[in-house]
């Protein structure tokens, strides 16, 4: 009697588990800098900046940065006042 074996969701999950996982270990040091949230390396800083740049003026100048987008926000005045002094 030959038997078989079935794959299932399980068996593959695992794979992919254990594939994932090898690969974390291998490359730790460069993952370890694109999550780090202090890093201008951080995916989710660079991603956020290239979308409120592309937003902000239309074209892709490396012009914007999410934090200084808020600070400008709220502090209208010192902006409004640092713009009179360079015109």
């Amino acid at each position: 009697m030959k038997k078989t074996v079935r794959v299932d969701g399980l068996m593959v999950l695992t794979g992919a588990a254990i594939v994932g996982g090898y690969l974390l270990y291998r490359n730790a040091a460069a993952i370890g800098d694109k999550v780090n949230p202090t890093s201008t390396n951080n995916i989710v800083y660079q991603g956020v900046n290239a979308v409120g740049d592309i937003l902000n003026d239309g074209g892709d100048n490396d012009n914007f940065s999410l934090g200084a987008w808020l600070w400008e926000i709220t502090h209208p005045e010192q902006v409004k006042a640092e713009q009179e002094l360079f015109q």
